[in-house]
């Protein structure tokens, strides 16, 4: 009786897993600059796209900007990091290239100015914003500006055919 039993129970776990699998798979839409990402939870749209990617730059002269939103769709509080998923920086020298996280939204997260981005010669995630509130309805806009300085008496010339690159993400 028991043999009879256990092939139903092994199909019934079998589908739940599957159900709960496309209950929690995230929707992409989007192409070029545009990429909605979808879950039942959260909407986060990346206006620019999400890869970051830089070699060959000048000091001074090198800058670039993300810009995304993410907007809860649930009655639940969220708590969500601003991170760059596969960071890599082979820069040398510390202090010049840099970031700022600026919230163009009422509410949400905002750099303490610019902040340096560290080195990291093996690839990495690298949280920019930390347990970051997101409340019922609520809808964050935020603006990522990069930016390689020109350090001016000193010596940046190590920095030559450096690359940084990574792919920006939140992560719940």
């Amino acid at each position: 009786m028991k043999k009879y039993l256990i092939i139903p129970i092994i199909s019934f776990l079998i589908m739940l897993i599957g159900i709960s699998y496309a209950f929690y798979t995230v929707q992409i839409k989007g192409a070029g600059k545009a990429l909605v990402i979808k879950t039942s939870d959260l909407k986060i749209i990346f206006n620019d796209p999400v890869e970051l990617s830089a070699s060959g730059i000048v000091p001074g002269e090198w800058s670039d900007q993300k810009t995304f939103t993410v907007k809860s769709q649930t009655d639940e509080t969220y708590y969500y990091n601003i991170e760059i998923e596969n960071y890599l920086n082979t820069f040398e020298v510390e202090g010049y290239l840099q970031y700022k996280i600026e919230n163009t939204s009422a509410n949400g997260y905002n750099s303490d100015g610019w902040v340096p981005l560290t080195k990291s010669p093996a690839s990495r995630t690298l949280i920019l914003g930390y347990m970051i509130e997101l409340t019922p309805g609520d809808t964050h806009e935020y603006k990522i500006s990069f930016r390689y300085l020109d350090a001016g008496e000193v010596n940046q010339s190590p920095d030559m055919g450096k690359t940084v690159s990574g792919n920006i993400s939140i992560t719940k």
